[in-house]
This record gives structure tokens, sequence and C-alpha cells, in this order.
């Protein structure tokens, strides 16, 4: 009887770590959260519990960060997510990606755009060629009212990844800010067909074309959002003078 009692306690003490070993492992899952499996609240759990476990390099906690912080952009918590964002970038500070989150999360909310500009400007420094970068940029330009500014960013993110709805609906406004309405018009009318809610998805950021102008052209269901992490494809830099006009199709 004994021997048994024993050997259920050995048992246990053996256990326990396995049993502590799969719960953190499986917190770790929830916070990196592949394809959306997850909910929020199970995400942000899962993050939290990684950042708090004592277990993790400085560069796992950093992905824990910004996780967290996607997820609660994800929930409208755009203080807590900018939070996250900003440590993120403190564990990591030569990861363009934190960089870009810390500049994307105040773009979309419209707070601090000064900081969001100096994080964008340093995400392009460390990974010059990546159009998500200029994408968020871009962004905090329309924000500011930088038309010009705005416009040599997304057409150059348009040169790394030609015909993306994101990109071109965000030339577009710009455009027609500047007063280029027919080139604005046709920028507006190719993502509308690229992407049927694109103009929505503007909206949630507090972003519409001026006077309410309407994206035109027929649109489709079919949905093509900007990539979250694209490649870098050919050498080009955010121009400093407006190139010429392309003709749209």
């Amino acid at each position: 009887m004994r021997l048994a009692i024993l050997a259920a306690i050995v048992a246990a003490a053996v256990g326990a770590p396995n049993a502590l070993a799969q719960s953190h492992t499986q917190q770790r899952a929830f916070c990196e959260n592949a394809a959306g499996a997850y909910a929020l609240d199970l995400q942000i759990g899962g993050c939290t519990a990684v950042i708090q476990s004592g277990r993790e390099p400085p560069e796992y906690l950093a992905l824990a960060f910004d996780n967290r912080s996607a997820a609660f952009a994800g929930q409208g918590d755009y203080g807590r997510a900018i939070a996250d964002a900003d440590q993120a970038a403190q564990l990591a500070p030569q990861n363009a990606d934190y960089q870009n989150s810390r500049c994307w999360r105040r773009a979309v909310a419209g707070r601090e755009l000064d900081v969001a500009r100096a994080a964008c400007d340093r995400a392009l420094q460390l990974a010059p060629y990546q159009d998500n970068l200029l994408d968020s940029r871009g962004l905090v330009n329309l924000k500011q009212q930088r038309w010009q500014d705005a416009w040599n960013d997304y057409n150059t993110a348009l040169r790394l990844a030609p015909d993306t709805a994101h990109y071109l609906f965000g030339r577009g406004i710009a455009a027609l800010q500047l007063g280029r309405n027919a080139e604005g018009q046709a920028d507006l009318g190719r993502a509308a067909q690229l992407d049927g809610s694109i103009e929505q998805t503007y909206a949630g950021y507090g972003v519409s074309p001026p006077g309410g102008a309407p994206s035109s052209g027929p649109t489709t269901l079919t949905r093509q959002p900007a990539p979250s992490q694209p490649q870098p494809t050919t050498p080009a830099a955010a121009e400093e003078e407006e190139p010429e006009p392309r003709p749209r199709t």
C-alpha cells in the first residue's frame, strides 16, 4: 500500500512539469493565433501568460507584445495596442515590423501622428523596399493632409506591389486632394474592382474621398487585402518629386 502511494506521488511530481509545459505551449499557440483560429480574448490571454511567464527570450517577448497589440487593435482598444507596440519595438529596436506596428496603430487611431511618422521612417530605414511600410506612412500622410507625400508613398508601394487595392485607394484620395480628378477617380475605380469593401475599410480609418466622391466602376466581392508581410521585390524609394502619372486601364 505504501509503495502504491509513493508511486502515485512520484508520478504526480513527474507529471506536473509536463502539464505546465503543455499549458505554456497552449498559451503560446493562443498568442500566435495562426490563421486567426482563436478569439481575440484568447489571444490576449495567451500573450499575457507568455509575457508574465518569465520563460521567453527577448525576441519572443517582443513577438508576444506585438501579437497582443494586434489583438487589442482588433477590439478597438488603441491605447493598449499602441503601448504594446511600443514595448515590442523597445525589445527589438532593429525589427522593421515592430516599428511599423507603432506607426500603423497610431495612424489608424489618429493619435500622435508625428510619433507615427518617425516610427515609419525608422521602419523604412531598416527595410527600405517593403510596400506595407510605405502604405503605413501613406496613411499618416493622409491624416496629416500631406497630399503629395501620401501620393508619393502609395505610388512607390504600387511599383513594388502593382494593382493592390489598398494602395490604389490611398493614392486615389491623395490625387483627388491634389486636384487631379481624372487620375484619382481612375485609382478609386480600380481599387473598387479589386476589393468591393475598400471604401468601407478606409472609412474605418476615418478617411474618405473628398466631398464624398464615389469610387466609380464595377465592384466585386473578391477581397484582395494588402499583404501583411510583403517580400521586397525591386529596389525603389519613396519619391521626393512627383513622377509622370501612368495611364489607368
